[in-house]
């Protein structure tokens, strides 16, 4: 029985030995030693960029703070009409509708020499004018008779440091500021009757403008001039006061005149030209930089006039022969016959027709 007993209890021993072998841990294998690394730079730290702002939209007033009252003696579809209109969206969108213009046409603020002196007087704002010996007497000549032979002619003039020296004198003497030089087509003459010689113009009255020197186109042409403002000639020709006027075909064409008057001659007697005057009132008391915006606004219209015009030109010429027009072209020499006539009126003009004739 003590020998069982002893059997039993080595066994027991044995087993837990064996237990003991099993949960034992292995014995741990050295790492290979870590290999230090370098020491981190600190990065400088970020500045902070300030917030943007944003900028503010620019400001369009629905209300302008600047009218602009301006005048001219053109009708509607006229090419100095469609650029006036054009000149005022102009400058509405360069100003974001801050400057706008009031605009009086075809003559409605006041005849031609009216407008000019309530510019003068700073009633009127803007009106359209031209060279004339009103204010420095030979600053007629550009007005005068057969002076340009074509628009490239007028434009080398328009571009003539003589034709800046010249618009500053009149600026001086008239008390007034230029702007947007410009020329609107040749003149020619449209009549009630056929006309092509000296001898036929004898015998007529013709209208001319009621400003010097627009009455020399009479002398040259050989008629008697008749001062008539616009506005009346269609009724002037139509009624027989005067048998013959004297225009721009593009006025003849837009204010009708081919409706009674059916023979035109294309005389190209004189270059029908233009600029803008503002009154000192009104442009002195701007800011430089709304000078600097009428200016440039002018300086389209001018431009935008000429291109008009003689883009426009053949095809004026074709709705008059549409109504019924007889055009012909005279012998022009028969009427530069008759340049010493002028001459003799206004002999400092003859020594302005070289030089510019010579440009």
């Amino acid at each position: 029985m003590k020998k069982l007993v002893s059997i039993i209890l080595l066994a027991a021993m044995v087993l837990s030995l064996a237990a003991c072998a099993s949960t034992a841990e292995p014995p741990k294998t050295e790492e290979p030693a870590k290999t230090e690394q370098p020491a981190k730079t600190e990065e400088p730290a970020k500045t902070e960029e300030p917030a943007k702002t944003e900028e503010p939209a620019e400001k369009h007033y629905d209300t302008p703070e600047i009218v602009i009252t301006v005048a001219h003696m053109f009708a509607d579809g006229d090419p100095s009409f469609v650029a006036v209109e054009e000149g005022k969206k102009y400058i509405e969108e360069k100003s974001n509708g801050r400057v706008s213009f009031e605009i009086y046409p075809n003559g409605t603020y006041g005849e031609q020499l009216n407008s000019i002196q309530a510019v003068r007087m700073g009633t009127l704002d803007v009106f359209c004018s031209s060279f004339s010996t009103d204010f420095v007497p030979e600053a007629g000549a550009i007005q005068g008779p057969f002076l340009f032979s074509d628009y490239d002619h007028w434009r080398r003039f328009k571009n003539s440091d003589y034709c800046k020296e010249l618009c500053a004198r009149i600026e001086k003497e008239a008390n007034y500021h230029i702007m947007g030089v410009g020329h609107f087509g040749f003149r020619e003459v449209l009549a009630t009757k056929d006309l092509k010689t000296v001898d036929d113009f004898s015998k007529i009255k013709m209208r001319v403008v009621n400003v010097e020197p627009y009455t020399q186109a009479a002398v040259v042409l050989g008629a008697t001039g008749t001062p008539i403002g616009i506005a009346d000639v269609y009724m002037s020709l139509n009624t027989n006061v005067v048998q013959a006027t004297e225009n721009p075909v593009s006025q003849l064409v837009s204010m009708k005149f081919y409706e009674v008057a059916k023979y035109l001659l294309k005389t190209n007697h004189m270059i029908a030209q233009q600029y803008w005057i503002a009154s000192r009132a009104c442009y002195d008391g701007l800011s430089a930089e709304d000078q600097a915006l009428l200016d440039d606004t002018f300086a389209f219209i001018a431009d935008r006039i000429e291109q008009l015009v003689e883009e426009k030109e053949a095809e004026n010429y074709q709705l008059m022969e549409d109504n019924g027009v007889t055009i012909s072209s005279p012998d022009r020499q028969q009427f530069l016959d008759r340049l010493p006539k002028v001459f003799e009126t206004y002999p400092e003009w003859e020594e302005i027709y070289k030089n510019i004739q010579a440009l």
